[in-house]
């Protein structure tokens, strides 16, 4: 996959990007947004959800968390969103163990290594990879 842009279509940090402004920004893929952040929901109800001004390189995200860390990062795009989620050495082996998509796990084994784990980005431009992004969320829940 080609690498995404990095600033988000939500720009003003003065303006808190709401349901309709989304709505209008990312078309036919405000179904998939709604159906990712809803299966977090329905498995870790006590998510909290925020949306945050990172800067003026990278605009708004969204994102929902437990009490310490980010389970998911979502961030709009014109016509499209990248869903982006960072895992520690427990949950990496529990992916490459999994029957998860072989591209997921080679994109997570030849990426940089942070101090936190690794940082898989998904680009969600149709339903292809909403299974794989629901079996990445339970299986970051499970750790």
């Amino acid at each position: 996959m080609s690498e995404e842009p990095v600033i988000s279509v939500f720009q003003d940090k003065d303006q808190l990007p709401d349901a309709q402004g989304l709505k209008i920004q990312l078309g036919d893929t405000y179904a998939y947004w709604n159906n990712i952040h809803d299966f977090v929901l329905d498995h870790y109800p006590k998510a909290v959800e925020l949306w945050s001004f990172f800067s003026k390189k990278y605009g708004w995200g969204y994102r929902l968390k437990d009490k310490r860390r980010a389970i998911i990062y979502l961030t709009p795009y014109s016509g499209y969103f990248v869903v982006t989620m960072l895992f520690g050495p427990r949950a990496l082996a529990s992916v490459y163990a999994s029957d998860i998509d072989p591209w997921i796990k080679k994109t997570l084994e030849e990426g940089k290594q942070y101090p936190e784990g690794k940082v898989l980005r998904i680009p969600v431009k149709d339903a292809t990879w909403l299974d794989s992004i629901k079996k990445l969320i339970a299986i970051k829940l499970a750790f």
